[in-house]
């Protein structure tokens, strides 16, 4: 009896959870499983990312790197990565672009699977920082953006996905 989860579920278990029941042996002592993702149903899932572009982003760490590079390049490095990732399995997989700066959150990119519009956006924060941190403005616009209640200028997607993270 073996039962694979391919996707979180309300007993807790996760795509990397597999149960297995074996009835006493006393003469197996190694079990050695072969176990395949054929046949799974990978939900679709919609992501908003997340940047902080305040002032604070311009500061340097580590001696030579700004905060907003790193940040820029993880961002870009997560979603070269997811994209290709599930457009291999088959699967839908949406992305969009939420900063914040100065007294404002934004959309940036509303939600796409194009992997170049999304690249050059994150290129683009790196000289785009400035002023204070509403970071509270800016996730409740990306909560917004995956519940879709309409909060104004969070563009015309709407997501219909199983899995939403922020």
């Amino acid at each position: 009896d073996i039962s694979l989860y391919s996707y979180s579920n309300p007993e807790g278990n996760t795509p990397d959870y597999g149960v297995v029941h074996i009835p006493a042996c006393r003469v197996a002592k190694k079990v050695t499983a072969d176990i395949s993702h054929g046949g799974l149903t990978w939900p679709s899932v919609d992501i908003v990312f997340v940047t902080d572009l305040s002032g604070s982003m311009d500061s340097v760490i580590g001696g030579s790197a700004k905060r907003i590079d790193v940040a820029a390049d993880s961002t870009a490095a997560a979603i070269d990565t997811l994209l290709d990732t599930y457009a291999s399995i088959g699967s839908d997989m949406r992305i969009a672009l939420v900063s914040y700066k100065g007294a404002s959150s934004y959309l940036d990119v509303d939600f796409t699977d194009d992997k170049a519009t999304l690249l050059a956006k994150t290129e683009s924060y790196k000289s785009s920082t400035g002023g204070s941190t509403p970071t509270g403005k800016a996730l409740i616009r990306a909560v917004d953006k995956l519940t879709d209640n309409d909060l104004p200028d969070n563009g015309s997607e709407t997501s219909n996905a199983k899995v939403k993270i922020v």
